[in-house]
Order: C-alpha cells, then structure tokens, then sequence
C-alpha cells in the first residue's frame, strides 16, 4: 500500500475523520495493483480499505471491502 493512504488512515484515526475520504481511493488502487505473489501486502490494504470505509461512516462499503476486496470501489 502507498504511504499516502496509511498517513491518512492514521490521520483519519487520531486527528480528523475526514480524511478517510481521501484514503479510501489509495488502497483501492493498490489492491488492483497487487499480484498473486504479493497476497500479505494485499491483505493489509484490504485492512486498511476497510478502516477507511469504517472511519468514513460507510459501513456496508467496510463489509463489501472486507468479503470482495477487487470491487469495493463498486459496492
């Protein structure tokens, strides 16, 4: 996952829920952009997804995040 989402999850979490915002676009790319080799990194940004959809108040998209990682950007 790209730096940039995990500063602003931290962010998101510690200072200001609204910058989960614009995490959550950071590891949707990043899960598209993973291979089959690279299944540990792809499962910390599907984690990371995940707390952004939560921190951002989209509870369904968290689940959707959670169970079909590829699609969330859709759910």
């Amino acid at each position: 996952m790209r730096i940039v989402g995990v500063a602003h999850t931290d962010l998101a979490r510690t200072a200001d829920p609204r910058y989960a915002g614009y995490a959550v676009a950071v590891p949707s790319t990043a899960i598209d952009d993973h291979g089959p080799g690279m299944a540990r990194s792809r499962a910390f940004s599907v984690i990371f997804l995940a707390i952004c959809h939560l921190l951002d108040g989209q509870v369904d998209a968290r689940c959707c995040s959670a169970t079909n990682p590829s699609t969330s950007a859709n759910c």
